[in-house]
């Protein structure tokens, strides 16, 4: 397995997103969409995007951006620690990563900045890579839960859908 050095590789990175969504586990959390911020960091090499100027090669961070705060949005998970994970694991599923310019690594933050009244704001920051990924995945049972169904499409090989 490979050891985690950001320095050694390219990153493509959204940062400082912001949504409203269910996430927590107090009847008030359940209930009441609260403020989440969240930054997402992808692991890659970039230099065959940059020679061909070509998206396929290069990491399409407006879809990054769609599927974390749809999954986030609609998934009304009880932990910050679950919402990670289920975003890691999307992320770098192979059948999804292609269209991300197959991340070696991922870094996901999210925080509850709102939480707190005294300004104390709540975070979790995973490192994941594919490799620390169950070799047979299934998305379906990760997000039976959180009501949300992954399909696979024959065109495009892979969506998820919330019911």
């Amino acid at each position: 397995m490979e050891v985690f050095e950001p320095n050694s590789w390219d990153q493509v990175s959204l940062t400082d997103c912001k949504l409203n969504c269910i996430i927590g586990v107090l009847p008030a959390e359940r209930n009441n969409k609260q403020l989440l911020s969240f930054n997402i960091d992808l692991f890659l090499d970039t230099r065959a995007s940059a020679e061909s100027c070509d998206l396929y090669h290069s990491s399409d961070y407006s879809l990054v951006k769609v599927i974390v705060e749809r999954l986030l949005d609609e998934g009304r998970f009880q932990l910050l620690e679950t919402a990670a994970e289920a975003i890691a694991h999307i992320l770098l599923h192979e059948t999804f990563s292609c269209q991300l310019g197959f991340p070696k690594f991922v870094r996901i933050s999210l925080r509850k900045p709102e939480i707190f009244d005294d300004g104390t704001i709540p975070q979790v920051t995973i490192v994941r890579q594919e490799a620390q990924l169950q070799v047979d995945l299934d998305l379906e049972q990760i997000f039976k839960c959180h009501d949300l169904e992954v399909k696979t499409d024959e065109e495009s090989g892979f969506v998820v859908s919330f019911s």
